[in-house]
């Protein structure tokens, strides 16, 4: 993972991935684990709304307002697995007169 740093004023850093990460649409899995198609379909799935998400942030900032995403619980399959669901934190930026 990139190290690089984007610095927001006022806001703290967060680290950024590099371009081949960002750009990357392979699934991180065991060496020992296929995707079934049905696991296929259900990837794609989360890969579209978070493509959503980000184009909605994106908008949202542009208008003027400071969202951070935040893990708001965490679910459980039962068996080993689990997600982590999201909700949003939004400030609105004090405009300069």
């Amino acid at each position: 993972m990139s190290q690089d740093i984007l610095a927001i004023p006022g806001a703290g850093s967060c680290p950024m991935p590099s371009d081949l990460e960002a750009q990357s649409d392979v699934y991180l899995t065991s060496a020992s684990q296929a995707l079934t198609p049905e696991l296929r379909a259900s990837l794609r799935s989360v890969e579209s709304d978070v493509e959503q998400l980000n184009a909605s942030v994106a908008r949202a900032t542009e208008a003027g307002v400071i969202i951070e995403l935040r893990r708001r619980y965490r679910v459980h399959s039962g068996d080993g697995c689990w997600g982590d669901q999201m909700a949003p934190l939004v400030q609105t930026r004090q405009r300069e007169k």
